[in-house]
Protein backbone atom coordinates (compact mmCIF):
# COMPACT_ATOMS: atom_id res chain seq x y z
CA UNK A 1 0.00 0.00 0.00
CA UNK A 2 2.82 2.38 0.86
CA UNK A 3 4.46 1.70 -2.52
CA UNK A 4 1.24 2.53 -4.36
CA UNK A 5 0.88 5.75 -2.37
CA UNK A 6 4.45 6.81 -3.13
CA UNK A 7 4.06 5.90 -6.79
CA UNK A 8 0.88 7.99 -6.95
CA UNK A 9 2.67 11.00 -5.47
CA UNK A 10 5.55 10.58 -7.91
CA UNK A 11 3.19 10.41 -10.90
CA UNK A 12 1.26 13.47 -9.68
CA UNK A 13 4.45 15.49 -9.24
CA UNK A 14 5.65 14.41 -12.69
CA UNK A 15 2.40 15.53 -14.30
CA UNK A 16 2.56 18.89 -12.51
CA UNK A 17 6.17 19.37 -13.63
CA UNK A 18 5.41 18.51 -17.27
CA UNK A 19 2.33 20.75 -17.26
CA UNK A 20 4.21 23.74 -15.89
CA UNK A 21 7.10 23.16 -18.29
CA UNK A 22 4.82 22.91 -21.33
CA UNK A 23 2.98 26.11 -20.41
CA UNK A 24 6.31 27.99 -20.57
CA UNK A 25 7.06 26.88 -24.12
CA UNK A 26 9.25 29.41 -25.95
CA UNK A 27 8.31 27.91 -29.33
CA UNK A 28 4.71 28.98 -28.79
CA UNK A 29 5.85 32.54 -28.16
CA UNK A 30 8.04 32.53 -31.27
CA UNK A 31 5.00 31.51 -33.31
CA UNK A 32 2.83 34.22 -31.71
CA UNK A 33 5.39 36.95 -32.36
CA UNK A 34 6.06 35.81 -35.92
CA UNK A 35 2.33 35.80 -36.74
CA UNK A 36 1.20 38.63 -34.48
CA UNK A 37 -0.60 40.60 -37.20
CA UNK A 38 -2.70 37.65 -38.33
CA UNK A 39 -3.46 35.83 -35.08
CA UNK A 40 -7.04 34.78 -34.55
CA UNK A 41 -8.91 35.78 -31.41
CA UNK A 42 -8.59 32.19 -30.21
CA UNK A 43 -4.80 32.24 -30.69
CA UNK A 44 -4.53 35.49 -28.73
CA UNK A 45 -6.71 34.02 -26.02
CA UNK A 46 -4.45 30.95 -25.87
CA UNK A 47 -1.42 33.23 -25.51
CA UNK A 48 -3.07 35.15 -22.66
CA UNK A 49 -3.94 31.89 -20.93
CA UNK A 50 -0.24 30.95 -21.04
CA UNK A 51 0.78 34.02 -19.05
CA UNK A 52 1.19 32.78 -15.52
CA UNK A 53 3.50 33.32 -12.60
CA UNK A 54 4.87 29.78 -12.94
CA UNK A 55 6.84 31.02 -15.94
CA UNK A 56 8.11 34.29 -14.44
CA UNK A 57 11.34 32.68 -13.25
CA UNK A 58 12.12 31.65 -16.85
CA UNK A 59 13.88 34.85 -17.97
CA UNK A 60 13.79 34.15 -21.70
CA UNK A 61 10.11 33.25 -21.59
CA UNK A 62 9.24 36.29 -19.47
CA UNK A 63 11.09 38.72 -21.72
CA UNK A 64 9.51 37.30 -24.86
CA UNK A 65 6.08 37.32 -23.26
CA UNK A 66 6.55 40.91 -22.10
CA UNK A 67 7.49 42.04 -25.58
CA UNK A 68 4.48 40.27 -27.11
CA UNK A 69 1.94 41.61 -24.63
CA UNK A 70 2.94 45.18 -25.47
CA UNK A 71 2.87 44.48 -29.21
CA UNK A 72 -0.62 43.03 -28.85
CA UNK A 73 -1.75 46.00 -26.76
CA UNK A 74 -0.59 48.29 -29.56
CA UNK A 75 -1.84 46.26 -32.51
CA UNK A 76 -4.87 44.34 -31.18
CA UNK A 77 -6.07 46.47 -28.28
CA UNK A 78 -9.78 45.76 -28.51
CA UNK A 79 -9.24 42.04 -28.95
CA UNK A 80 -7.05 41.88 -25.83
CA UNK A 81 -9.57 43.83 -23.75
CA UNK A 82 -12.48 41.73 -24.96
CA UNK A 83 -10.72 38.46 -24.16
CA UNK A 84 -9.68 39.61 -20.69
CA UNK A 85 -13.20 40.84 -19.99
CA UNK A 86 -14.91 37.66 -21.17
CA UNK A 87 -12.61 34.85 -20.04
CA UNK A 88 -12.45 34.34 -16.27
CA UNK A 89 -9.65 31.77 -16.69
CA UNK A 90 -7.19 34.43 -17.78
CA UNK A 91 -4.99 35.65 -14.95
CA UNK A 92 -5.42 39.42 -15.04
CA UNK A 93 -3.07 39.57 -12.04
CA UNK A 94 -0.24 37.93 -14.00
CA UNK A 95 -0.92 40.03 -17.09
CA UNK A 96 -0.82 43.18 -14.94
CA UNK A 97 2.48 42.06 -13.42
CA UNK A 98 3.87 41.63 -16.91
CA UNK A 99 2.67 45.09 -18.02
CA UNK A 100 3.88 46.79 -14.85
CA UNK A 101 7.41 45.52 -15.49
CA UNK A 102 8.22 46.42 -19.09
CA UNK A 103 11.59 45.35 -20.46
CA UNK A 104 11.63 47.84 -23.32
CA UNK A 105 12.07 51.54 -22.64
CA UNK A 106 10.83 52.40 -26.14
CA UNK A 107 7.21 51.42 -25.49
CA UNK A 108 4.74 54.08 -26.59
CA UNK A 109 2.61 54.11 -23.44
CA UNK A 110 0.56 57.08 -24.64
CA UNK A 111 -0.40 55.31 -27.87
CA UNK A 112 -1.63 52.27 -25.93
CA UNK A 113 -3.37 54.47 -23.36
CA UNK A 114 -5.24 56.45 -26.04
CA UNK A 115 -6.13 53.30 -27.92
CA UNK A 116 -7.73 51.81 -24.80
CA UNK A 117 -9.56 55.05 -23.95
CA UNK A 118 -10.87 55.39 -27.54
CA UNK A 119 -12.40 51.91 -27.48
CA UNK A 120 -14.68 52.87 -24.62
CA UNK A 121 -15.81 49.29 -23.91
CA UNK A 122 -14.71 46.51 -21.60
CA UNK A 123 -14.62 48.70 -18.50
CA UNK A 124 -13.05 46.22 -16.08
CA UNK A 125 -10.24 45.14 -18.42
CA UNK A 126 -9.62 48.71 -19.55
CA UNK A 127 -9.34 50.07 -16.02
CA UNK A 128 -6.99 47.29 -14.90
CA UNK A 129 -4.71 47.64 -17.92
CA UNK A 130 -4.68 51.44 -17.67
CA UNK A 131 -3.63 51.25 -14.00
CA UNK A 132 -0.80 48.87 -14.93
CA UNK A 133 0.29 51.09 -17.81
CA UNK A 134 0.53 54.05 -15.42
CA UNK A 135 2.77 52.02 -13.12
CA UNK A 136 4.91 50.91 -16.06
CA UNK A 137 5.20 54.46 -17.41
CA UNK A 138 6.27 55.76 -14.01
CA UNK A 139 9.24 53.40 -14.12
CA UNK A 140 10.50 55.19 -17.22
CA UNK A 141 9.73 58.77 -16.13
CA UNK A 142 12.74 60.98 -16.65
Amino acid sequence: MKKIYLLSIFILLSVIHVTSQSSCDIDKLVYVKKNIATLSTRQIEHFLLCINSNCFNNIEYSEYCNEIIFLLLEMRTECILQIIEQNPNISIKDIKTMIENPIDDEIDFMKIYLSIKNIGKYKYASEEILKSLAIAKSKYAH
